[in-house]
């Protein structure tokens, strides 16, 4: 449509590049097309819809990886040290185990040891008895010589007094009732002699002994 002056109406008409353009009248303004603007502005608004949503969910993704992921290596964690206290405790029961049996061994070698101490005692004092008679004999023998007992000195047998016992280790002193036989045994298997005694001290290894009862 054309005014008077033979100029078209002001609007919006199409340009050779097919772009919209609007008329005044009687020059073309450099002004952006309404609908243009709008279909502009609703794909730049689409785009940056899709955009944002886009980058949520990439984010949501992350967040849920990486949240996926602290929870296994937690997880993983968590059995690690399950794992790893187990180990330690059955570890920690095989040494208990194996240090008491060591030990049990180590205190049964130290009952055997004392054990065979105190056998070899019980037999040194009783070697230390035979000893003692072998010097009372020899006292006797002396002392029939000499006219205080009659002869012939056969043996001299030593016990311990009433109460004492040479089993009994924590005993230090032992006094004994030692009888010198002079005389075979009678029909009754009765044989004469003499008391004599001893007093032995276990600490020292030193006896005494003498004539008469203790």
């Amino acid at each position: 449509m054309e005014n008077k002056n033979g100029l078209a109406e002001p609007g919006w008409y199409p340009g050779p590049d097919g772009v919209q353009r609007y008329w005044d009248g009687t020059t073309w303004l450099s002004i952006p097309a309404p609908e243009s603007g709008r279909q502009g502005n609703s794909r730049r608004v689409r785009a940056w819809l899709v955009a944002g949503i886009a980058s949520a969910v990439i984010v949501g993704l992350i967040i849920v990886g990486l949240m996926f992921k602290a929870d296994r290596d937690r997880a993983l964690a968590e059995e690690s040290a399950r794992a790893e206290e187990a180990a330690s405790i059955a570890a920690a029961e095989e040494a208990a185990s194996i240090e008491a049996a060591e030990e049990a061994e180590r205190v049964r070698e130290e009952e055997e040891r004392a054990e065979r101490r105190q056998e070899q005692e019980r037999d040194a004092r009783r070697d230390s008895v035979d000893e003692i008679e072998a010097s009372i004999v020899t006292m006797a023998e002396e002392h029939a010589a000499s006219g205080l007992i009659d002869g012939p000195i056969l043996e001299a047998i030593c016990s311990p007094v009433a109460g004492g016992s040479l089993d009994d280790l924590a005993e230090q002193t032992t006094v004994f009732d030692c009888f010198v036989i002079t005389t075979e045994p009678d029909e009754n298997g009765s044989q004469s002699g003499y008391n004599y005694n001893a007093t032995m001290n276990w600490t020292t290894s030193q006896y005494t002994y003498g004539f008469g009862s203790p």
